[in-house]
């Protein structure tokens, strides 16, 4: 996050060094976002900081959202600092998803049949 002093990549490297050494068990990367309505939005609106007034972008802090949001920082930069989650393939949406999915193909005709045989 910028200061009054400006943006320093030094601040996000010693940052993304502290996760590494305290092993959390999800990340959760996001960028700084000023959102609309907030007095640190109105802050970086009076110090000229905020790239686009679009309530969408402004709206969305997740790195996959890409694009920046403040002037002065270097987010070609910042993308490689980014620690990506181990976790996120095994998110129980994602492991449940080809079982649901063969459930379906082989239970669906099974399920019809059976409605079709109430309804009538």
């Amino acid at each position: 996050t910028p200061g009054p002093w400006g943006w320093e990549i030094e601040d996000d490297i010693a940052t993304v060094e502290a996760l590494k050494k305290i092993e959390p068990d999800h990340y959760s990367p996001a960028f700084f976002t000023p959102i609309i309505g907030t007095s640190l939005h109105d802050w970086c609106l009076e110090n000229d900081l905020i790239l686009t007034e679009e309530k969408e972008a402004l709206g969305n802090r997740s790195v996959a959202a890409g694009g920046g949001k403040i002037k002065g920082v270097d987010y070609a930069a910042l993308a490689k600092l980014i620690v990506h989650d181990p976790m996120i393939p095994l998110r129980p949406q994602t492991l449940a998803r080809p079982i649901l999915d063969r459930a379906t193909r082989w239970l669906g005709p099974i399920l019809r049949s059976l409605s079709r045989r109430s309804a009538g």
